[in-house]
């Protein structure tokens, strides 16, 4: 019996125009976390911080798992502690995210644009002398002709994978898992998920063992700093 993890339950908008024909409110629109929302608090992250709760969210659970010995694919987790080092995995079962982040954020956040004074002789870097006696829009418009071809894609000291995934689908997948560890059954499991989130997400119980699956496996690939 798992707990330290528990079932999240789905957020609602509270916009008056997300209400449902029957006057509930609908859930909030977990689509728009998407890869794109990439500013958190001035800084620059690879993703908008939400993938990052979830994240930790499956690593948290994993972590219990493994200290309950409660297998999973008929086999005990271990997750990789020398990959993890530097994100205090002991402080983890005891801590919330909001307050691991805090601590932690520095780990995600991408090296940001600054003003030098004294030139690093860096490969990684690329120096321009830019005139402060200009107009802000020109100088935009020949800075990125000057960096056309020069610059690389974000790179991220701890990634994200490319598997796609919708944010919504590690939401039900997390909860599912969470049920079906305490006990819960596959028509529970289905009813409790179309309830929370307003829609199908389950349209029948054989859908559900193809979920639990699919997130045994990325219970997997958490431990071992993939995700999603």
């Amino acid at each position: 019996m798992l707990t330290i993890n528990k079932i999240i339950t789905p957020k609602q908008s509270g916009k008056s125009n997300k209400k449902s024909e029957r006057g509930n409110y609908l859930p909030i629109d977990y689509g728009a976390f998407d890869k794109y929302s990439k500013r958190q608090g001035g800084e620059t992250i690879e993703r908008n911080i939400q993938w990052y709760r979830m994240w930790y969210t499956f690593l948290k659970l994993a972590l219990e798992l493994e200290q309950k010995k409660i297998p999973v694919n008929n086999k005990l987790l271990k997750v990789n502690k020398t990959a993890y080092k530097q994100w205090n995995l002991n402080t983890i079962l005891t801590t919330s995210f909001d307050k691991w982040w805090l601590e932690h954020r520095h780990l995600f956040v991408l090296e940001q644009v600054q003003i030098v004074k004294e030139i690093d002789d860096k490969k990684d870097y690329l120096y321009l002398k830019i005139p402060t006696n200009r107009n802000e829009q020109e100088l935009f418009r020949e800075l990125k002709e000057q960096l056309k071809g020069k610059l690389s894609e974000d790179v991220a000291k701890y990634p994200f994978s490319n598997s796609g995934t919708p944010y919504l689908s590690c939401h039900y997948q997390y909860n599912s898992l969470v049920m079906n560890i305490n006990g819960k059954t596959g028509t529970q499991i289905l009813d409790w998920c179309n309830e929370k989130y307003k829609q199908e997400i389950f349209g029948y119980e054989q859908s559900v063992s193809r979920h639990l699956v699919k997130g045994r496996k990325r219970l997997e690939d958490v431990c071992n700093l993939v995700f999603p």
